[in-house]
């Protein structure tokens, strides 16, 4: 099954607004989840490198813009990502909850620290506190994984996916 570009870009577009507004009051010990990159994770799994790509550099522009990371920083994270599902996804067996929940909060670890260390060695002025990072992004990892099958299960709904628990 293939998607089209303008319904992508509206799904990311909620999603986006969505993690940027509401996520605010869904915040467990300062720690947010983050929807773009686990809906980044979902359509690459279940549609492929090519759709998965537009997904990233959609979802990776609109965290860059409603974030103070420089431009570019999530897109790059988040393709790279995308490469490395299309390069080793099929070996995930992408219907288990576990491996939703540690690819996507093994995906946001990686992906978020190195999205902060190009910031960092942009701007080193920003990012004074590095020493703090570490803990949030890992509270931040684990509330990511534990809430990707529900976004799974949301999004496959939507695009009528076929997604059975084992």
């Amino acid at each position: 099954m293939k998607v089209k570009t303008w319904i992508l870009f509206l799904t990311i577009f909620l999603i986006g607004i969505i993690q940027s507004t509401a996520l605010n009051y869904l915040s467990a010990l300062g720690a947010k989840p983050d929807f773009l990159l686990i809906t980044v994770i979902f359509f690459t799994l279940y549609f492929g490198k090519n759709t998965g790509i537009k997904t990233a550099i959609f979802g990776g522009i609109f965290k860059d813009v409603t974030s103070t990371a420089i431009f570019g920083s999530n897109a790059f994270g988040f393709c790279l990502c995308v490469l490395f599902l299309a390069r080793y996804g099929r070996r995930f067996y992408k219907q288990r909850i576990s491996t939703q929940v540690l690819l996507c909060g093994l995906l946001y670890y990686i992906t978020t620290f190195l999205i902060l260390f190009i910031n960092y060695g942009i701007s080193k002025g920003i990012y004074a506190q590095l020493s703090y990072y570490p803990w949030m992004i890992f509270k931040a990892a684990i509330y990511t994984g534990f809430i990707s099958p529900l976004l799974f299960f949301i999004l496959s709904r939507i695009f009528k996916t076929k997604l059975t628990y084992a």
